[in-house]
């Protein structure tokens, strides 16, 4: 999606973003851009795979757990025994 935004600073604005942008050997249209994303970073939820935050990572996958924990348990069989596991008179696998 391409848009085009009119964006007029105060002069003050302006002449410290020229500033900026000459310091950082960027565009105005650059350092503009780079703060806009920074403000929608900290400012709109990300999804899941977005998120760098390890504990809101780790609360989703517990609450996923959770919902799991819940449903009801259709085969009653061991995991061992659902792959087909044995044990030998010696206690090894088979």
């Amino acid at each position: 999606m391409n848009a085009v935004l009119t964006f007029q600073p105060e002069p003050a604005i302006l002449t410290q973003l020229v500033r900026l942008a000459s310091q950082q050997k960027q565009s105005v249209e650059e350092i503009i851009g780079h703060a806009v994303r920074q403000y929608l970073e900290k400012s709109l939820p990300a999804p899941l795979h977005a998120r760098n935050n390890s504990v809101a990572r780790v609360e989703e996958i517990l609450a996923i757990a959770e919902e799991f924990a819940k449903l009801p348990i259709l085969d009653n069989r061991t995991p061992d025994e659902i792959l087909g596991y044995e044990k030998s008179p010696i206690g090894l696998w088979r």
